[in-house]
């Protein structure tokens, strides 16, 4: 196993053990992403968006939906689904 895919595995490990026990401890019933941009505009990047819908798919498999993923950059936000970007097919052409 590289050094790449352990530190991806151990990523996993963490994310299964604080989100997930968190959110069976808390009772869930939906969750909100949230990030910081630090260029200080508070728009998504593709990154943003691309992570943001593999957590919601994850999340909608356990079935705790995602209300929202925001995106902070001091004062503003920017929220992905007012925007209608939250699912992966969202502002695909036809």
């Amino acid at each position: 196993m590289s050094y790449l895919e352990g530190h991806r595995q151990r990523l996993r490990n963490r994310f299964n053990v604080s989100v997930l026990g968190a959110l069976e401890y808390h009772h869930a019933a939906q969750v909100v992403l949230a990030n910081n941009c630090p260029g200080g505009v508070a728009r998504p990047s593709e990154e943003d968006l691309s992570v943001t819908r593999a957590l919601t798919a994850v999340f909608d498999a356990l079935s705790v939906p995602v209300g929202d993923g925001l995106i902070g950059a001091g004062p503003r936000a920017f929220s992905i689904n007012e925007a209608g970007l939250l699912r992966a097919n969202a502002g695909a052409t036809k």
